[in-house]
């Protein structure tokens, strides 16, 4: 275990990375932020007491702690940096405080295997590329009204994923954001999407229906629904999703 003095504030960059014997910690409360790579690699760590005060978790704080299961995030933090929790294979549950209004820009919880559970927090604005690629165990999300943006293969190959509820105000679906999630079988596509990327929903295998309703739609783009075998398109008559359907030889329905 390592325990510090409470009045270290400040800790370099990747100090305690790859202490693979470390298997506790209790940080001091005099600090702000949890540095760069700072328990990166360290195999063994199951617990992590993180103090009132901290705001920030920079980039790759404790990605690839294989045999962290739980982190409590107090009230307080407003950013979770790039991978900070990328190969966290053992981490179950996450419960971001509502004050988070940041998750990095690439990777946050990347091949955390066992994450059953994560809520995003409303005032998050855009969900980074590659946030939860490979969370084969996650089962369910909500994305709440304050994302506009979802960046590429957030949720790409959670094979587990059963429910998506998606923010009323996102811009567009990006590419592969969905790509290889085999077991969702319905999605809901709010009226502000403009456009599907690439390969948006490839192999997802037991899709059944895409809910498209509106006339927003002006493109799809090559590959968004490939080898999407029991898909219906569900939409408007008139409009580009009945086109795309019709072109791609995807049976369509009119929403009732």
């Amino acid at each position: 275990m390592v325990r510090f003095p409470e009045s270290v504030k400040r800790i370099g960059n990747g100090a305690f990375a790859d202490c693979i014997r470390l298997k506790s910690v209790d940080l001091p409360s005099a600090r702000t932020k949890i540095e760069s790579s700072l328990f990166e690699g360290c195999k063994n760590l199951e617990k992590v007491t993180i103090p009132n005060g901290i705001t920030e978790f920079e980039q790759r704080c404790f990605s690839e702690c294989a045999n962290l299961k739980s982190i409590d995030i107090p009230v307080g933090v407003t950013k979770i940096g790039d991978g900070a929790f990328e190969k966290c294979s053992s981490l179950t549950s996450v419960v971001l405080p509502n004050t988070v209004i940041d998750i990095g820009t690439s990777g946050t919880y990347k091949e955390c295997k066992n994450l059953e559970y994560i809520n995003i927090p409303d005032g998050v604005v855009r969900i980074p590329a590659d946030a939860f690629r490979e969370c084969s165990s996650l089962q369910r999300i909500i994305i709440p009204d304050s994302v506009t943006t979802i960046g590429k293969a957030a949720f790409s190959r959670c094979i587990g994923l059963q429910e998506v509820q998606l923010s009323d105000n996102l811009q567009f679906i990006d590419e592969y954001i969905f790509d290889d999630c085999s077991n969702l079988e319905i999605i809901v596509l709010p009226t502000s999407i403009s456009t599907i990327g690439q390969y948006a929903f490839s192999d997802c295998t037991n899709l059944t229906m895409a809910i498209i309703p509106g006339d927003n739609i002006i493109g799809i783009s090559y590959g968004a629904f490939r080898n999407c075998r029991n898909l219906t398109i569900y939409g408007t008559p008139g409009t580009y999703p009945e086109t795309y359907a019709n072109e791609n030889k995807i049976p369509f329905a009119i929403i009732q």
